[in-house]
């Protein structure tokens, strides 16, 4: 009986450090994705931005040098540079949600359905 309660506690002792072990590789899987993805956002707003500006600075100074069809095409480059901007902050902001706290709350149903 003593070397059976021996045996299962080595057995749970192997498991529990298993789990650990697991369980920082997890962490730091975790933490090289959002280190990752920090990086790649980054890596590409500035020269995302570089051409927006770029773009805008064209049509502002000289817009006369250009023809209505160049113009067109130059006005769809900054609304297309403001689009991948815009979905390069939702990249950012979707890999912060993994980091934020979730509260369970209890809600009442019947409020919900009597409004």
């Amino acid at each position: 009986m003593a070397e059976e309660l021996a045996e299962i506690n080595q057995q749970l002792l192997l498991q529990s450090v298993a789990k650990d072990k697991q369980a920082a590789e997890l962490k730091a899987a975790n933490e090289e994705s959002e280190s990752f993805s920090y990086s790649v956002v980054h890596g590409l707003q500035a020269p995302l931005c570089a051409i927006n500006k770029l773009t805008q600075v064209l049509l502002e100074d000289y817009s006369s040098d250009f023809h209505d069809g160049a113009k067109s095409m130059l006005q769809e480059v900054i609304v297309n540079a403001e689009k991948m901007g815009e979905l390069i902050s939702n990249i950012l902001e979707f890999s912060r949600i993994g980091k934020q706290h979730i509260a369970m709350t209890n809600i009442d149903v019947d409020q919900l359905f009597s409004l």
